[in-house]
């Protein structure tokens, strides 16, 4: 479903793929812009960055792109834009359970 549940539908000429990364030895689900013929693990429907944060590419492998704070130097792959806010902003009905 392309996330399209938390985050509504693609926009046009974007659409879902799978890549296989060899250096990662996994799957990961990428997007493909028709428009200009990219493929990024980026989703476009989260906006820009937070302040602080920006994207770099991995240069052993084109799927692979990573999260760069620029105040600590820590570089993740878990994107830091989705958010309680984002997706409330966006209309998700968000519940919360308390596992105890």
């Amino acid at each position: 479903m392309e996330r399209e549940a938390l985050l509504g539908p693609l926009p046009d000429g974007i659409n879902a793929v799978i890549r296989y990364s060899p250096v990662s030895a996994q799957s990961h689900v990428a997007c493909f812009d028709r428009n200009n013929n990219i493929v990024t693990t980026v989703d476009p429907r989260l906006g820009d960055m937070p302040p602080g944060w920006r994207l770099e590419s991995n240069p052993e492998d084109e799927i692979l792109q990573w999260f760069m704070n620029e105040e600590t130097g820590e570089k993740q792959y878990k994107d830091p834009r989705p958010t309680l806010e984002l997706l409330k902003k966006r209309g998700v009905d968000l519940q919360f359970f308390d596992l105890i």
